[in-house]
């Protein structure tokens, strides 16, 4: 029972005190999964038309049909926090939740988020340019969920940042982040022969393209999802609460005294023992020169930081 509240703690802590984004897109493909499938029970419920609940669904996927994408054009991104079973969502977020954990420690939430957006949102295009391009499926109507093309694009972004880190895979013990990544696109690339998820395959191959692309880059000082993450910092701003005022005779203004307490508490606080510019100096050049790059010295400082 204690191992089991202390999971939900941690949880809770990234999610809410922490504000880790990895944590919440998860979440929010959780919340979004669990929705539907609510949803499609209620209509199951009530003897509604399954035509009906296939419409409504459809309204949230991504048709390769450009016509459908200029009318829906929020498809474009909700069809990535969208799945069409218990095992497609389990897969799409276990890999996202490791190979996420490593892009988070170098790279940070920022880029984390942006590249899954983008990610997704390059798989997206792949899948109906393929649609539009290829004789075979020209005269195919297709719709598609799922985060495979975000969750690709980290697993590539990731290797291509760190190629010669490993991670222990059941049976075969440590395997270099390249050779994991290299195995799911020629997957990806062999499978273009099932017809049936020819164009999920498509996605994919356009979110690994997209996160090779943007780590290669990002090594050679160019940002190309920074015009994504500056947007969403503008939506964060927008909604961040702002400091509360009360209002007291003479028409002064004051800040509310919890304000201020909170403020004493954080000046009060320990410093800690290294400089946060000096780690954001060390995270760009493992962005731009990989982690081989650092110094001993750079290393330890990293890893110090990494237990704060």
């Amino acid at each position: 029972m204690n191992r089991f509240e202390n999971i939900w703690s941690n949880i809770y802590f990234n999610i809410v005190k922490n504000n880790n984004k990895l944590y919440q897109l998860i979440l929010i493909n959780i919340v979004v999964f669990v929705l539907f499938g609510f949803i499609e029970v209620f209509f199951n419920l009530f003897k509604i038309p399954d035509e009906i609940y296939t419409k409504f669904e459809r309204y949230f996927s991504l048709s390769a049909h450009p016509s459908e994408i200029i009318r829906k054009p929020w498809t474009i991104v909700s069809y990535m926090f969208m799945h069409g079973g218990f095992l497609h969502i389990i897969i799409n977020m276990l890999l996202f939740y490791w190979f996420g954990k490593i892009f988070q420690e170098y790279l940070r939430d920022r880029k984390l988020v942006a590249t899954y957006l983008m990610g997704g949102i390059s798989g997206g295009l792949i899948y109906i340019l393929a649609y539009q391009t290829f004789p075979a499926l020209t005269n195919m109507h297709s719709y598609m969920v799922g985060a495979s093309a975000g969750v690709i694009a980290i697993i590539v972004a990731t290797a291509t940042l760190l190629p010669n880190n490993s991670m222990n895979l059941m049976f075969l013990g440590p395997v270099k982040l390249k050779y994991i990544a290299i195995v799911f696109v020629l997957l990806d690339v062999i499978s273009l022969r099932d017809m049936e998820n020819i164009g999920g395959h498509f996605a994919h191959l356009g979110g690994a393209f997209y996160g090779y692309i943007y780590i290669k880059l990002l090594q050679g000082g160019t940002d190309i999802g920074g015009w994504l993450s500056g947007i969403l910092d503008m939506f964060r701003a927008a909604f961040k609460p702002k400091p509360k005022f009360k209002v007291h005779k003479g028409g002064q203004y004051h800040k509310n005294p919890n304000a201020k307490q909170a403020s004493s508490k954080e000046k009060s606080a320990p410093k800690t023992d290294f400089n946060q510019l000096e780690i954001d100096s060390i995270l760009d050049k493992i962005a731009k020169s990989g982690y081989d790059s650092l110094s001993e010295r750079e290393k330890d400082v990293l890893f110090n930081a990494s237990k704060k």
